[in-house]
């Protein structure tokens, strides 16, 4: 959501004004698609801040691009007046304030847990360094394999008792 609100947002400053933007459709939506991309990607490292999440014509202009099959010639051109810089100075703060008070808060909090690509690759460095763990002893695939067919082939000894009777 952040990252639609900040490609919208960039969109709809005078940046979006631009006449590549009026004469094609896909250098827009294309352009928009990887600022909104962009947002998610630079908060990857930091998925904690990255969870922090109207202009009216901000989301409007994006809207009516969406709906509109033929936008790029009836493009609104609304300018960005003060109030909007101060509407978005004021989104700007709070987007600040909000992950330095969401950091204070959380810092006591352990951690969200690791992708489970990071915590694989941990498991086999520690398994490759750690001698004393069982899991290190453990014998190659093909050994492993011809152990447990050998388990297969052999006969399976009927249940019951073995032992013979005692009187």
């Amino acid at each position: 959501m952040l990252g639609f609100l900040i490609a919208s947002t960039v969109l709809f400053t005078p940046l979006g004004d631009l006449d590549i933007f009026r004469r094609s459709d896909a250098v827009f939506w294309s352009t928009f698609s990887c600022i909104m991309i962009v947002v998610p990607l630079f908060f990857i490292r930091w998925p904690r801040e990255g969870n922090i999440t109207t202009l009216s014509y901000i989301t409007l202009n994006i809207l009516k691009r969406l709906l509109n099959s033929n936008f790029s010639g009836t493009f609104t051109n609304v300018p960005f007046q003060g109030i909007d810089y101060i509407l978005l100075t004021v989104w700007v703060v709070l987007g600040v304030s909000g992950i330095v008070l969401q950091l204070l808060r959380e810092r006591e909090r352990p951690f969200f847990p690791p992708s489970p690509y990071l915590m694989w690759l941990q498991e086999r460095e520690r398994r490759k360094t750690n001698v004393l763990d069982p899991s290190h002893h453990c014998p190659p695939l093909p050994n492993r394999f011809v152990t447990r067919v050998r388990q297969l082939m052999r006969r399976s000894q009927p249940a019951g008792e073995h032992t013979p009777l005692l009187l």
